[in-house]
Parts: C-alpha cells; sequence; structure tokens
C-alpha cells in the first residue's frame, strides 16, 4: 500500500493549476466552436441582422479561442514541468511502494 504522506505529496498546487486551466481552457475552446457551428446555422443567422453585431461576434470568439488556446498550452506546460520536477525529487524519509513488497 501506498502511505498517505505519500500520495499527498504527490498532488502540489501548481499541478492543480495545471490540470484547472487545461480543463478550463478545453471548455472554453469548445464553446467558441459551438458557437461559430451555431452562427452558422439559419436561426445563427437571423440573431446577427447588422453587419456590426457580426463584426464583432467575430472578433469576440476569435479572442474567446484565443484565450483558450493560452490556457491549454499553460495548463500543459505547468503539468509537464510538475510532473519533471516531482521525478527528479528524491523521496526524503517516505518508503515506496516498491520497498513494501
Amino acid at each position: 500500500m501506498i502511505n498517505t504522506q505519500e500520495a499527498y505529496n504527490f498532488i502540489t498546487m501548481p499541478l492543480i493549476l495545471g490540470i484547472v486551466s487545461f480543463i478550463f481552457g478545453t471548455a472554453l475552446f469548445f464553446i467558441a466552436v459551438r458557437r461559430k457551428y451555431q452562427r452558422k446555422q439559419v436561426a445563427g443567422l437571423a440573431e446577427l441582422t447588422c453587419s456590426d453585431r457580426m463584426v464583432n461576434t467575430k472578433k469576440i470568439e476569435k479572442a474567446i479561442r484565443y484565450l483558450a488556446l493560452v490556457l491549454l498550452v499553460s495548463g500543459f506546460a505547468i503539468i509537464t514541468y510538475e510532473a519533471l520536477r516531482m521525478e527528479s525529487q528524491p523521496s526524503i524519509g517516505a518508503e515506496s511502494a516498491i520497498n513494501n513488497v
């Protein structure tokens, strides 16, 4: 069995931040793609009665996609960095599950 302390040390704040930003970025990206798809349907075209609103809508969708991409990349980078940092850090004073066998 894995000690409780060893399992607790695995979950760190940067890891949680990376996972949350990755999930939030994915959700934003799907929202932006869904908005774009719904806008191109017949009911979506009826909402855009003037060309100014159409340009602003496209800019907002582009900004949401850019923000989602930044969140996805930063979340992935944080998770990767934290995983590499945890792997290179030796466990001090804690027995691993392999030693208990």
